[in-house]
């Protein structure tokens, strides 16, 4: 079973978002690489393979949680968690510039075609 995840980034993302947040987000879109200490040499590898999640839940004061639960939540709020490497990246600005599983998922889900733009694309998905 596959699922097709579609984010779209805010126009005013810089403004929202701590620094942290931005720079994973631009390390993910850059496929930049980094160093992982491993057994029995250091390696690199790209970012995209050891994708971390980034969460963050902004209303944790308005939340009825326990001492404990609000104590764990403060202490893993905004931080990353490392996912399984099981995941393929598309990008496009285009709708022809995105993969055939990508328009599939649209025409499936019945997304709006009247308003594609809410994809952030510059083209009908269905030419």
């Amino acid at each position: 079973m596959s699922f097709i995840l579609y984010f779209k980034l805010s126009e005013s993302y810089a403004k929202e978002l701590p620094s942290h947040f931005q720079d994973n987000i631009r390390r993910v879109m850059d496929d930049e690489v980094e160093k992982v200490k491993a057994f029995p040499t250091d390696g690199t590898v790209p970012y995209r393979e050891r994708l971390k999640i980034l969460c963050r839940v902004e209303n944790v004061e308005d939340l009825r949680l326990s001492a404990a639960e609000r104590k764990i939540m403060h202490a893993y709020n905004e931080k990353t968690v490392l996912s399984r490497p099981q995941h393929e990246f598309y990008k496009g600005n285009k709708a022809e510039e995105l993969a055939e599983e990508v328009l599939y998922y649209v025409r499936l889900n019945e997304i709006d075609y009247v308003d594609y733009q809410q994809l952030g694309l510059q083209g009908d998905p269905l030419e």
